[in-house]
C-alpha cells in the first residue's frame, strides 16, 4: 500500500500541475501532433486536428478521473506536502512525467480507436512520444525564460 501512496502523490502533484502551471501542455501538443499527423501521416488537415484534439481531451478526462475517482475516492490519497514523495524536483522533471503521463494515455486511446478507424499505430506511437517530447521542451524553455 506504501507504493500506492508514493506514486498516488506523485500523480496527484502531476495532476495538480496540469490544472495549474502545466495548462498549456494541451494546446502546445495539440498543435505539434496536429502538425505531425498532417506532415508524417499525409493526413488531411480537419482529420489531423480531429485526431490531435480527441486524444488531448481524452487523455485529459482520463487522467481526471483516476486522480479524481480511483485515488482520492477509492483509495483516500489526497494531497500531502510534508510527504517526501510529493516534492518535485524541478519545473522539467514536472513537465516530462506529465508528457510521459499524456503519452502513455494518448497510445491506449489511439490502440482502442484503431479498431474503428484504421491507423498505422507505430507511426503514431512515434509521433505521439515526439509531440509530447517537443512540448516538454518548449515548455521548459518558456518557463525558463519566465523565471
Amino acid at each position: 500500500m506504501n507504493y500506492v501512496c508514493q506514486y498516488g502523490q506523485l500523480l496527484i502533484s502531476i495532476w495538480i500541475w496540469t490544472l495549474t502551471s502545466g495548462g498549456y501542455h494541451l494546446f502546445i501538443n495539440s498543435f505539434i501532433m496536429t502538425l505531425l499527423f498532417k506532415f508524417f501521416l499525409k493526413s488531411r488537415l480537419i482529420p489531423s486536428i480531429l485526431l490531435s484534439a480527441s486524444s488531448q481531451l481524452a487523455a485529459f478526462l482520463f487522467f481526471n478521473f483516476f486522480v479524481i475517482v480511483i485515488l482520492n475516492l477509492c483509495f483516500g490519497i489526497t494531497y500531502n506536502i510534508e510527504q517526501p514523495w510529493a516534492y518535485i524536483p524541478s519545473y522539467f522533471s514536472i513537465s516530462l512525467y506529465l508528457g510521459l503521463v499524456y503519452t502513455i494515455l494518448q497510445n491506449i486511446f489511439f490502440v482502442i480507436i484503431n479498431r474503428y478507424y484504421k491507423l498505422h499505430l507505430s507511426w503514431v506511437f512515434l509521433i505521439t512520444f515526439i509531440s509530447n517530447i517537443l512540448t516538454v521542451t518548449l515548455i521548459h524553455l518558456f518557463i525558463q525564460k519566465m523565471a
